[in-house]
């Protein structure tokens, strides 16, 4: 099932304790309400506000990877391509608020399951990696 398939779970069918998130994101409130919802149906969640932080936390079991684009110490691209290369099977979703055409072919490239632009729908993120969690 793609990211865009309008099959989407149920908004708050639980996820399996055993899911995994890695929110990696410079923006305390966009970490808090992604952690507050995740673990709401189910997800164990992990963040970090900067890249040195994320790759600490990626050395633990991490199925799945919110990550933004713009840290304050580097490129969400470059973090990206370091996780694909360790583990290519855990998905990230990408996230921006500085998002170009560029910048999604890229991002696949790279090996991102899904692109979300900023100011997103917290629903739309959840179902997202609600499916990116059963793929």
């Amino acid at each position: 099932m793609s990211p865009s398939s309008p099959h989407a779970l149920p908004l708050f069918a639980h996820a399996p304790l055993s899911h995994s998130v890695l929110i990696v994101d410079d923006e305390f409130l966009i970490r808090w309400a992604l952690r507050a919802r995740l673990s709401s149906v189910g997800f164990m969640v992990v963040e970090a506000a900067d890249l040195a932080t994320a790759r600490d936390a990626f050395l633990r079991p991490t199925d799945l990877v919110l990550l933004d684009l713009r840290l304050p110490d580097g490129n969400g691209i470059d973090l990206l391509a370091e996780f694909h290369a360790v583990r290519p099977r855990t998905r990230v979703i990408v996230m921006t608020a500085h998002g170009t055409e560029m910048t999604e072919a890229e991002v696949t490239s790279a090996g991102a399951y899904a692109l979300v632009h900023k100011p997103f729908d917290l629903d739309h993120v959840v179902r997202l990696t609600q499916r990116a969690a059963a793929s």
